[in-house]
């Protein structure tokens, strides 16, 4: 059959060789322009029920779009970017900055730090934390310095927080909390030491600073309290790594956190949450671990596990100056992020 290209001239050839081969390149060209669409529309879908979770405006999707995007349905979608994180430092590591930047910079509208000291270099904003015994203040200025926003989440640098699972089953609406931990959960009364075991209890930011501040509680916050904890003269206490305060209950907040700004913050903020959060109601939490009873190495073995098991949403400590440590906290929310769409209780490894 192909002895009869010999009689066919060679300009001919040429010419249907061209053809074809310009035929297989639009084709090709096609596919790839298909392949491009319905990954923008997965994108667009996947970002519409994003940002109906976080009580963003709604975009219209129509029943073509979602069948399109079906095969790409693993991909991250547009967090709604209108949370503030305020990252607080207890001591001046601010080589991390960058690294903490960069972590979770693209699922939050905004990244903020703050410090004892400041530094205009890495953009650390100064706020008396005083070694972190005192983190209400700081995360009270970042909302006057910052007002634009419709929530606020705040982290110690320390923390390793899964942004995308933890702003996916966030309600904006209310107060959420992370490290919430109900079996050492106790109430501190001012009057009656109930956890007198505490070591900040017995110090000036324990008993002695919430004996002068609570003499200032306004009647509604008595009343508040007299229903949540039991008392009036009293504090809860709780792990406050992490938590969240919709845009609401800022003033309310600022108001409180002015007032127990003397107060050890793991008195301080679970009170003012616990004041804040509609009485009746349990605080939301995530799945937090803490790995303070194990050596270094085994920690963060265990850590990486626990990570990987798909359970965890926030861990403590994650020491982001350990180039190993470092480097493992990138792929962890790399792989968190590539997860964060897939139905609930699907492995992704």
């Amino acid at each position: 059959m192909f002895g009869y290209a010999r009689f066919v001239p060679m300009r001919l050839r040429k010419r249907f060789v061209s053809l074809r081969h310009g035929r297989i390149i639009a084709i090709v060209s096609l596919a790839i322009n298909v392949l491009m669409l319905m990954l923008l529309l997965s994108l667009w879908n996947d970002g519409a029920r994003m940002h109906a979770r976080m009580g963003c405006p709604p975009r219209r999707t129509r029943a073509w779009q979602s069948v399109l995007a079906v095969p790409f349905r693993a991909v991250m979608p547009k967090v709604c970017k209108r949370i503030l994180l305020i990252v607080i430092f207890n001591f001046p590591y601010f080589k991390n900055v960058p690294v903490i930047r960069r972590l979770y910079g693209d699922a939050f509208a905004r990244v903020v730090f703050y410090a004892d000291k400041s530094d205009r270099a890495e953009g650390v904003h100064a706020s008396p934390v005083e070694g972190g015994y005192y983190q209400q203040r700081a995360i009270a200025q970042a909302m006057g310095d910052y007002p634009d926003y419709d929530g606020y989440m705040w982290i110690g640098d320390d923390v390793l927080l899964d942004p995308y699972k933890v702003l996916q089953k966030l309600d904006p609406s209310k107060v959420w909390m992370a490290g919430w931990d109900t079996e050492h959960f106790c109430v501190e009364n001012t009057n009656r030491s109930l956890c007198s075991h505490h070591e900040h209890w017995d110090a000036p930011e324990g008993r002695a600073a919430a004996n002068a501040s609570l003499r200032h509680l306004p009647e509604r916050y008595k009343r508040r309290s007299l229903q949540v904890l039991g008392c009036t003269d009293c504090l809860a206490k709780g792990a406050s790594d992490s938590a969240f305060i919709p845009a609401s209950d800022v003033a309310a907040f600022r108001e409180l956190s002015l007032l127990l700004k003397d107060v050890f913050f793991e008195f301080a903020v679970p009170t003012i949450l616990l004041l804040l959060h509609p009485v009746g109601e349990e605080i939301p939490v995530a799945n937090a671990y803490y790995s303070w009873s194990l050596n270094a190495t085994k920690r963060f073995e265990e850590v990486s596990r626990m990570w990987h098991s798909g359970v965890m949403d926030f861990v403590h400590p994650v020491k982001l100056s350990n180039p190993i440590q470092r480097s493992s906290a990138r792929a962890w929310l790399t792989q968190a992020r590539r997860c964060s769409t897939w139905p609930r209780g699907t492995p992704c490894v």
